[in-house]
């Protein structure tokens, strides 16, 4: 996968949980997975402290984790 395919596939993932108000906020990529990173954004505000973080292996586009503990 690329990383925009990587990154779409987290963000189906998070919205078929009802994460719907999130938004990109960095990727990376090592040893064949992607780490995305995601913040809550409402009304123009991005929240960086709320950080959920999905991970995507290149290869096969399965979701490996999802941290969203903090």
């Amino acid at each position: 996968l690329s990383s925009e395919e990587a990154i779409k596939k987290a963000v189906g993932y998070l919205k078929a949980r009802g994460y719907s108000e999130i938004k990109e906020s960095y990727y990376s990529i090592t040893d064949g997975l992607c780490t995305i990173n995601f913040s809550y954004y409402d009304n123009g505000i991005t929240y960086y402290t709320d950080l959920i973080k999905v991970t995507v292996a290149m290869d096969t586009g399965e979701i490996m984790l999802d941290e969203a503990g903090g």
